[in-house]
């Protein structure tokens, strides 16, 4: 039963890992763009919870990584993911 639940915590804790890189990852695209001075209320990003314009740009995947909404939207449902993960975690390992 212990070996268990230390395999659940370790398996949650990669997750909490890769989220984190992730996230980390997503910084770089927010801050290369400038997006954080563009949408700078939280957590709703001028009034809207889904910014208009995420998916303008074409081929669609330049979004990803050079749209502003897009990429700033990324970074903020990524960080609260891995907020919520690690409290997750958190509260099964104890």
């Amino acid at each position: 039963d212990a070996l268990r639940h230390a395999s659940r915590v370790r398996t949650g804790a990669l997750a909490v890992t890769g989220l984190t890189a992730a996230t980390i990852v997503s910084g770089a695209f927010v801050a290369g763009n400038d997006a954080g001075r563009a949408y700078n209320t939280y957590p709703q990003m001028d009034g809207q919870w889904i910014p208009s314009g995420m998916w303008d740009m074409q081929p669609w995947y330049h979004n990803l990584t050079s749209n502003t909404a897009t990429v700033q939207w990324n970074h903020r449902v990524l960080g609260t993911s891995t907020a919520l993960s690690a409290l997750a975690l958190a509260g099964l390992g104890g």
